[in-house]
């Protein structure tokens, strides 16, 4: 039930603020709509603090008690969608096609499997790196780190605060300087904070890295709609092809936990968790191909 809910209104979350937002703020705006994962993170760790607390353990009827909790969000998310305006985008696209015969489907032109090459690719290794950290983490911290389960929400906290962080600074600086210089800076920045949270073993250290992990690995997404959006030229399939994109993408998502968790068994954590260092560097290269979007219009 989770992952259509999830990767069809992300996706379109993405797409909406693509278009409504002008080319000035673009990337401003995809930070904005992306920091709402962080922050739904910490309310979600609070929660599995307090019903942990009361409920004595998340056994029993503790599990059950957070996922009621969980599908609060999806009622909200009803009424707020409800209420949420149609692109002007679409809605010039959806006045002029009433003014001519509809074309038929064809197939992506060259440009366009550019966009969606570039797109896909990107997409793939940072949903490799993001769920093979954060699918990991809690059980990381407990078995590799030797922490009990309420100090490891301390650390979790870090990570999310790094998030919003990394939100904030992205948002502030993309539009200003552009997106690729701002995904290096992540990619680089998510090297060497991850090589410290797996190779540290000072708590000081590991919440710093943890900080860090989460400023980078969550605040890179902050520009992935709109560059996904400013990557495919001007179309009427643009929600269509950055839908297959970004959800295409979510293949590396889906491999990350098994792989880092056979490679874990077999070599330990460490080796399982290091896939996560080739899949920022693949992503380097992967931005190192593509071009410059900034103050592209979409029309």
């Amino acid at each position: 039930m989770r992952c259509p809910w999830h990767g069809g209104d992300l996706d379109r979350g993405s797409r909406i603020s693509g278009r409504n937002m002008g080319a000035k703020h673009r990337g401003r705006g995809g930070a904005l709509m992306q920091m709402g994962l962080p922050i739904g993170a910490i309310v979600a760790i609070g929660a599995a603090a307090v019903v942990g607390n009361l409920a004595g353990g998340l056994g029993g009827n503790g599990w059950r008690i957070l996922y009621l909790i969980g599908a609060l969000p999806a009622v909200i998310m009803f009424f707020i969608a409800r209420r949420t305006p149609e692109s002007p985008v679409w809605k010039k696209r959806t006045q002029a096609s009433l003014l001519k015969t509809r074309r038929r489907f064809s197939l992506p032109s060259p440009a366009e499997l550019k966009g969606i090459k570039h797109a896909f690719f990107f997409i793939f290794f940072l949903q490799y790196i993001f769920w093979g950290v954060f699918t990991w983490a809690p059980t990381f911290l407990i078995a590799s780190k030797h922490l009990n389960f309420l100090h490891s929400l301390n650390f979790l906290i870090a990570l999310q605060l790094g998030a919003i962080a990394g939100f904030i600074v992205f948002g502030s600086f993309v539009d200003r300087f552009g997106r690729r210089p701002l995904f290096f800076s992540y990619l680089g920045i998510g090297i060497c904070s991850v090589c410290c949270y797996v190779l540290s073993v000072q708590p000081g250290i590991l919440l710093v890295a943890l900080f860090f992990t989460g400023f980078s690995v969550n605040g890179i997404f902050a520009g992935l709609g709109p560059f996904t959006a400013e990557l495919i030229p001007d179309t009427e399939s643009r929600a269509f092809l950055m839908g297959l994109a970004y959800n295409g993408g979510r293949i590396g998502g889906l491999l990350a936990p098994s792989i880092i968790g056979v490679l874990a068994t077999h070599g330990g954590a460490e080796l399982g968790m290091s896939t996560t260092i080739a899949a920022f560097v693949f992503a380097a290269v992967v931005i190192f191909f593509a071009p410059e979007t900034k103050g592209r219009q979409l029309k």
